[in-house]
């Protein structure tokens, strides 16, 4: 699920959440196994054993997940320790992932606990999916859930307010499938924009931008909760706990 530019965040029924600055992944659970893949379909599980550990001691027999991983240290998303994880020699990959692990945002659920297919389900269903889902996984810190706004004017704020952390808003329809469709983005005036990183796959992507996600059917009106706050995530560092948000 690709993206491209737009002018402006959309309005309607719509669901806003926050792009984080790390690696795309869909993780993978069956039969006690883990396998993680980059939205290009490279292998990643070789360079985040510790999140292979992680997503092995999850009490669910099967599940696919789509989110982010990322990298905290000093209190700070870390783009460039992501990279430093695609390396040939394993005595490397293992001696950063002790010192600093990754943590795994979540914002999708596309298979659940009980072997059933969510990509045709609405994304209200999969949200709810997701959430139950995490109810039982949170005693996981490294895995977070994504929040997300209903509030257009709250996820303008999340876009200006922009940081480390954040590289863009994603709107995405609620009542859509999971499905490849025509997306769009927008990029603040690049004077603005912080420097640019290589992505996994070497594209080159630009800081704080919004992401509209389009899909045939046409949007249902549905009740949801009121706006989320201004994002934010819990990281262990060692056994101390911080709160990383935007500056």
């Amino acid at each position: 699920m690709e993206a491209k530019l737009v002018d402006e965040l959309p309005e309607g029924d719509w669901q806003y959440e926050p792009k984080w600055d790390g690696f795309r992944c869909l993780a993978f659970k069956a039969g006690g196994e883990i396998d993680l893949k980059a939205k290009s379909g490279k292998p990643l599980a070789r360079y985040f054993p510790e999140m292979v550990e992680t997503l092995k001691r999850v009490k669910a027999r099967a599940f696919v997940l789509d989110g982010e991983l990322a990298i905290v240290k000093g209190g700070e998303f870390s783009f460039d320790a992501l990279l430093q994880r695609i390396h040939p020699a394993e005595s490397r990959i293992k001696r950063l992932a002790a010192e600093a692990p990754a943590i795994f945002i979540l914002f999708d659920l596309l298979l659940d606990a009980s072997g059933k297919s969510l990509i045709e389900a609405p994304l209200t269903m999969r949200r709810a999916a997701l959430e139950e889902f995490f109810a039982l996984a949170r005693q996981e810190h490294a895995l977070k859930l994504s929040p997300y706004t209903l509030s257009r004017p709250e996820a303008e704020r999340w876009l200006k307010q922009g940081g480390n952390a954040l590289d863009g808003v994603v709107a995405k329809l609620r009542d859509a499938p999971y499905v490849t469709g025509e997306r769009a983005m927008i990029a603040p005036d690049p004077g603005t924009s912080s420097a640019a990183k290589p992505a996994p796959s070497s594209v080159r992507r630009t800081a704080p931008r919004a992401v509209k996600e389009y899909s045939n059917p046409a949007p249902a009106k549905v009740s949801g909760p009121p706006p989320a706050p201004r994002p934010t995530v819990d990281v262990y560092e060692g056994s101390k706990k911080k709160t990383v948000d935007f500056p």
